[in-house]
């Protein structure tokens, strides 16, 4: 596993002319944050879930004859 900065993002960008900047560490100390944020990550996923299952029911089928 790559650390941070070091990644296939990081190369493309050191190529390019670009600088990756490392994340900081997320830390969650407490109970009450760590549920707040999984709830917002549930919410968040939930939303691009739809997006994904709407594209992909939109798609036309390759063996249907239009």
């Amino acid at each position: 596993m790559t650390g941070a900065g070091e990644g296939k993002l990081a190369q493309l960008l050191a190529v390019r002319g670009g600088q990756a900047a490392a994340e900081a560490p997320f830390v969650i100390e407490h109970r009450e944050a760590l549920i707040y944020m999984l709830c917002e990550a549930a919410e968040l996923e939930h939303g691009i879930m739809c997006q994904y299952l709407f594209a992909a029911f939109s798609l036309k089928d390759a063996s249907t004859k239009a």
